[in-house]
């Protein structure tokens, strides 16, 4: 919201108590949050889901900072061997077949190509290995991915899927052996975490903290790292 609407606002009604919610890493995006940023002061409390982002809004603004925990769904989210078996059945994915998965917005900044890529290395001396990639999609760009897959003869061994409804996705993590997000954040490792599949994320302090630090999963640096990352 741009600080002078934030005034207009005020004006208008001093009654009026605005808040502010954040998911993101604000320091390591601050190209992103300059409206934000620049109107800091106007914002009568500010809610964080990501404790870094308390301690670098203090140093910048003396306005009120709530840590506030990110939850899940636990009727969704939970080990199942039913969920499971009951996933794999409908894909026809057996016991024997390892599956890693990919969920969430397919676009370019989420490198899912750079998946695809590492995938193809490993999957010559890992035959039983099989790729899902599921969530909505950019048609352009979801094209391209299908002609890198096709061009490097996995159709066998990724498949992608249109977005899953929330109350499925317990199903889908439980199906999974691994699950891995190339690039970016997302609240769907906490998800993941709690159905007790590993996830791989890149090293980023929101990725981090969601990770325990990487006890919950396994965090690399660089695109050069995913592939090592994998193999672990």
């Amino acid at each position: 919201v741009y600080p002078e609407t934030l005034k207009k606002i005020k004006d208008f009604n001093k009654k009026i108590r605005i808040v502010h919610h954040c998911t993101d890493d604000i320091e390591a995006g601050i190209h992103k949050f300059n409206n934000y940023l620049n109107g800091l002061d106007l914002y009568d409390a500010h809610f964080t889901c990501n404790e870094f982002n308390i301690d670098y809004l203090k140093k910048i603004s003396k306005s009120n900072f709530f840590y506030n925990a990110l939850g899940y769904d636990h009727t969704i989210f939970y080990p199942s061997k039913d969920l499971r078996n009951n996933f794999r059945s409908l894909h026809n994915i057996d016991d024997s077949q390892f599956l890693m998965l990919y969920t969430g917005r397919i676009i370019k900044e989420k490198k899912v190509g750079l998946l695809i890529d590492v995938f193809a290395e490993l999957q010559p001396s890992h035959p039983n290995i099989k790729l899902m990639i599921i969530g909505y999609s950019d048609t352009v760009y979801l094209q391209k991915l299908k002609n890198q897959v096709r061009l490097r003869n996995l159709e066998d061994y990724i498949c992608f899927s249109g977005p899953v409804k929330n109350n499925e996705l317990g199903g889908v993590y439980n199906g999974g052996d691994l699950v891995v997000w190339p690039d970016g954040i997302t609240m769907s490792s906490i998800e993941a975490c709690m159905c007790g599949l590993p996830s791989i994320m890149r090293n980023l302090p929101v990725n981090a903290e969601r990770l325990n630090g990487g006890n919950a999963g396994v965090l690399f640096d660089s695109d050069k790292d995913l592939l090592d990352a994998v193999r672990r």
